[in-house]
């Protein structure tokens, strides 16, 4: 394993697995419950949005054969897929929340640096705990209230249309309703899992917000987003399967200053909304009143 992209935990016990599926080539590391993939393209495009170029059923059946990898092969229906552009460095962007590395090794580094970007899936099948609901989110007219499955309250004074930026046939594009530096998007239906989308679905998904990003900076061959995640099964926050691409903070700010939602968001974030400390405390009270 290449040292040089921060992976090796050797002292601990430790199953190495490796392979390649049609177009996509991985590497993997299971610790107990706990696994982490490395996964990218056999053929070289540059980069994720060239990818998007090309053939549209050739990217459909790449994206499905991702999920194919780590739901079947790997046998893992709960865990968060981040897809990383080459530009940034692997040890920036190959951590999960939870401390799981991405595996490399010097075979998987060249692919991913001929295909420019690779994706990093971390899941854990001992992780419990149920999403909350989010079927309230598709009302595009509702002003914006939920609460996640951590019991963080987001209550906004927007609704979902103020800050939808891109709408396509089957997804919507949204900023990101906590005002971060994102795109969040959407199906129109309730979706939970990938698997359930149609093939101008998956294609939708990713797409979108590329979309959204070109109509701001103009058409380029080169990925323009920091990242892209996306959660299933049991790390689900919310119900609803959505995707979040994040971008460089300058630029988003630069891209939507003077947009009403988002000049609304930006203020709301700056006076101290989202409180979630009192729906915490009333989770807590309930929680004591059992014991």
């Amino acid at each position: 394993i290449n040292a040089e992209y921060g992976v090796g935990v050797k002292q601990m016990e430790e199953e190495w697995t490796s392979g390649e599926l049609n177009n996509v080539a991985f590497i993997a590391c299971r610790q107990g419950s706990k696994l982490a993939v490395t996964l990218t393209c056999i053929a070289g495009h540059g980069s994720f949005v060239g990818m998007l170029h090309g053939s549209a059923s050739d990217f459909v059946r790449f994206m499905r054969d991702v999920l194919t990898v780590v739901e079947e092969t790997l046998g893992c229906s709960n865990y968060h897929l981040r897809l990383n552009p080459r530009r940034l460095p692997p040890h920036l962007a190959a951590s999960s929340k939870r401390g799981q590395q991405a595996p490399f090794d010097e075979r998987i580094a060249g692919l991913a640096e001929a295909a420019g970007f690779w994706f990093g899936a971390f899941g854990d099948d001992a992780r419990e705990g149920d999403p909350a609901d989010a079927e309230s989110l598709l009302d595009l007219d509702s002003r914006i209230s939920y609460a996640d499955k951590g019991g963080k309250l987001v209550d906004l004074p927007v609704t979902s249309r103020d800050i939808m930026v891109l709408e396509g046939n089957s997804a919507r594009c949204f900023l990101d309703a906590q005002g971060r530096e994102m795109y969040v998007v959407v199906f129109k239906r309730f979706v939970r899992r990938q698997s359930e989308c149609s093939d101008q679905e998956v294609l939708e998904l990713w797409s979108l917000a590329l979309q959204a990003i070109a109509l701001k900076n103009g058409e380029s061959k080169h990925d323009l987003f920091t990242d892209m995640r996306v959660n299933a099964g049991t790390f689900q926050n919310v119900s609803h399967l959505h995707l979040k691409v994040w971008m460089d903070p300058d630029m988003f700010a630069a891209n939507w200053a003077g947009h009403q939602g988002y000049e609304a968001l930006a203020e709301h974030r700056r006076s101290g909304g989202n409180s979630v400390q009192p729906h915490r405390e009333e989770q807590r009270a309930r929680s004591a009143q059992k014991l």
